[in-house]
C-alpha cells in the first residue's frame, strides 16, 4: 500500500478542531466528485439550506439583506471555493481569511459556523434525495470545519478571545 500523501493544507494553519483529520489526495478527489453531484442539484441545495437555516435560527434572517436568489448564488460560489481550496490551498488561504473578516462585519459569530456546517450537510443530503453516503458526509464535515477555521482566522473578534491568530 502506498503511503498517504498528506494534503498541503497541513504545512501550517488552524487545526485545533480537527485532531486526527487526514486530508489526502483521495479525499480531495471524493469531495470534488461529490461536489459535481451537488452542483447538479444546486437550486435544491440552496433552497433547502436557507429554509432550514431560517427555521433553525430565525434571528439570522436579518443578516441576509440581499434577495434570496443572490444569497443562493453566493452559497454555491462558496462551495466552489471550498473545492478550489482543497485543490489549491496556498492560493485560497488569504481569500478565506478575508471572507471570514467580511462575515464578521455582517455579524457572523464563531458559533454560527457550527450551525451553518450542520445545516449545510443536512441540505446537501436533502438535495441528493437522502443519498449522501455517511463517509462522504463525514469528509464534507471535516472540510467545512477546516474552512471555517481559516475563515475564523480573519475575524478580529475571534482572536480577542483566543490570544491571536495562529502563525503559519
Amino acid at each position: 500500500m502506498a503511503p498517504v500523501s498528506l494534503h498541503p493544507l497541513f504545512s501550517g494553519g488552524p487545526r485545533s478542531s480537527l485532531p486526527g483529520i487526514v486530508i489526502d489526495r483521495l479525499l480531495v478527489e471524493r469531495i470534488r466528485v461529490s461536489f459535481e453531484l451537488i452542483r447538479s442539484n444546486g437550486h435544491k441545495l440552496a433552497a433547502a439550506f436557507y429554509r432550514r437555516l431560517f427555521e433553525r435560527q430565525p434571528r439570522l434572517r436579518a443578516m441576509f439583506t440581499q434577495p434570496l436568489e443572490i444569497q443562493q448564488q453566493k452559497l454555491f460560489a462558496s462551495l466552489e471555493t471550498i473545492v478550489r481550496f482543497l485543490e489549491e490551498p496556498a492560493s485560497q488561504r488569504s481569500y478565506l481569511r478575508e471572507l471570514g473578516a467580511r462575515h464578521a462585519e455582517y455579524g457572523a459569530r464563531p458559533e454560527h459556523y457550527d450551525i451553518v456546517i450542520e445545516t449545510l450537510l443536512e441540505a446537501i443530503d436533502e438535495s441528493l434525495g437522502g443519498r449522501l453516503e455517511p463517509i462522504i458526509a463525514n469528509e464534507w464535515h471535516q472540510v467545512l470545519r477546516l474552512v471555517s477555521d481559516f475563515m475564523l482566522d480573519g475575524d478580529p473578534a475571534h482572536h480577542a478571545h483566543d490570544g491571536g491568530p495562529p502563525t503559519l
